[in-house]
C-alpha cells in the first residue's frame, strides 16, 4: 500500500505489521480505513506464511477512537460502512492461527480500546491513555468491547469502565491486566520486534488452537473443554511443529547419569 493511504500492511520476516495511518486524526476510525483494514485482514487471514500480526498506529497514538465527524454528518453509514465491515475484520483475525500483538501508545479511547482488546497481547508505551469513552457520546460500544473487557477486568470493573468512562493511564491499565507489560516510549518499537519475532518464531498451530481455546473455555463447560483440548492436541501430535519440538527436546535431553554403586 503507498504511503499516503490510510492503513499501511507489510509484511517481512513472516510477521504482518499492520499500521493505522491517520496520524493528523489520531488515527481515528473512519470508513475508509475500516475498508483498507477489512481488506488487510483478508489478506493475513488466506496467507499460509504470515506467523505474527503487528497492530499499530503512526504518530502519537494507536487509535483515539472512531471518527466523530463522520458519525454525526452520516450516520445511516456507521452500521453498514463502519461497523460491519470491523466486525468481519476481527472475526477474521478471531481464527487465523498466528498470534496478534497490539503495540500502543498515546490515546487509546473507544474503537481503539476495542481494537487493542482484540489483540492476544499487548504493549502499551509509558505514554498510553485508555478511555473506554463509548457512553460518552451517547454510544453503547462495538468491536467487541461488550465481549473483552468483562474477560479481561472483570464485570464489575467493566460496568464501571463502561458506565463511567475515565482515563486510564499506563500503569494503571497493567494492574487492571489490559496490557501486558509497559515499556518508554523509546523502547516501544524494539519491544515490539522483538516480542512479535518470539512469536514468529514459535509453534503457530498450536498458538492457533491456544488462542481459540482459551476465548471458547470462558463459555464452555470443563467436560467439553477437555474434549476440546483432547480433539487439538491430537491435531498439534500430527504437525511437523510439534514432531521437530519433540525430537529437538529429546536430543538436547541430558543423559542419564548412575553412580557406579546404583
Amino acid at each position: 500500500m503507498a504511503d499516503d493511504s490510510l492503513l499501511l500492511m507489510e509484511i517481512r520476516d513472516s510477521i504482518a505489521w499492520v499500521t493505522f495511518n491517520r496520524p493528523g486524526a489520531l488515527n481515528a476510525l473512519n470508513v475508509e480505513l475500516a475498508g483498507l483494514f477489512l481488506a488487510a485482514c483478508k489478506t493475513i487471514s488466506k496467507s499460509s506464511t504470515i506467523r505474527a500480526v503487528v497492530l499499530q498506529g503512526n504518530g502519537r497514538a494507536f487509535m483515539a477512537g472512531g471518527d466523530i465527524g463522520m458519525m454525526a454528518a452520516t450516520p445511516e453509514r456507521v452500521i453498514s460502512d463502519l461497523i460491519e465491515p470491523m466486525h468481519e475484520a476481527l472475526a477474521l483475525l478471531a481464527e487465523i492461527d498466528a498470534p496478534v500483538l497490539a503495540s500502543v501508545k498515546g490515546a487509546v479511547a473507544g474503537a481503539g480500546v476495542s481494537m487493542m482488546l482484540a489483540a492476544d497481547l499487548t504493549i502499551a508505551s509509558e505514554t498510553t491513555r485508555i478511555n473506554t469513552a463509548y457512553s460518552r457520546i451517547g454510544a453503547s460500544g462495538d468491536l467487541g468491547i461488550t465481549w473483552t473487557l468483562p474477560r479481561v477486568v472483570g464485570l464489575g470493573r467493566a460496568m464501571d469502565l463502561m458506565l463511567r468512562p475515565r482515563t486510564l493511564d499506563a500503569t494503571e491499565a497493567l494492574a487492571l491486566g489490559m496490557v501486558g507489560s509497559v515499556v518508554s516510549e523509546k523502547d516501544l518499537q524494539k519491544s515490539t520486534v522483538d516480542v512479535a519475532t518470539q512469536l514468529a518464531a514459535g509453534p503457530v498451530k498450536a498458538f492457533g488452537h491456544i488462542r481459540r481455546l482459551l476465548r471458547q473455555g470462558m463459555t464452555q463447560s470443563f467436560n467439553r473443554q477437555l474434549v476440546m483440548e483432547a480433539a487439538a492436541f491430537n491435531e498439534c501430535l500430527a504437525s511437523e511443529e510439534m514432531i521437530t519440538a519433540l525430537n529437538a527436546f529429546l536430543e538436547k535431553k541430558p543423559r542419564q547419569v548412575h553412580d557406579a554403586d546404583g
